[in-house]
């Protein structure tokens, strides 16, 4: 889709990034024609009680699953990147209301937010119930 929509398409990578890190290895033009690259990633300083981070508060999952991956994904020529760290994550929670609230909308992502989103409200920060 780069080639096809050369920089008109935005990469987000919710996850580990090894799928990304292939994609540029297939394509070395893979990052330079994106639009950005959208990551969550990192921590800056999460308040919250949940296991995960209460020993090492700057441990995050996506980027230490593969650090390789990441190392790749972060030193290509994207035209910009933009990380959401795991602080917004705990902080964000998708809610029946606001389920509703983006059905009233034609967006593309809303449309996929609404289409793919399960239980929402349930469970707590860092988790949107997408499946």
């Amino acid at each position: 889709m780069v080639h096809q929509y050369p920089h008109q398409v935005t990469i987000y990578a919710a996850g580990p990034m090894t799928n990304v890190a292939l994609a540029i290895s297939l394509d070395p033009h893979f990052a330079e024609l994106a639009q950005e690259l959208v990551i969550m990633g990192g921590a800056v300083n999460p308040i919250t009680d949940q296991k995960e981070w209460v020993n090492a508060p700057r441990h995050e999952f996506n980027l230490w699953f593969d650090p390789e991956a990441s190392s790749i994904v972060l030193k290509a020529h994207w035209p910009k990147i933009s990380i959401t760290t795991i602080d917004a994550s705990i902080k964000t929670h998708v809610t029946p209301e606001f389920i509703e609230a983006l059905k009233k909308s034609d967006s593309p992502a809303a449309k996929y937010i609404v289409r793919f989103t399960r239980n929402p409200g349930a469970g707590t920060g860092g988790t949107c119930g997408m499946s």
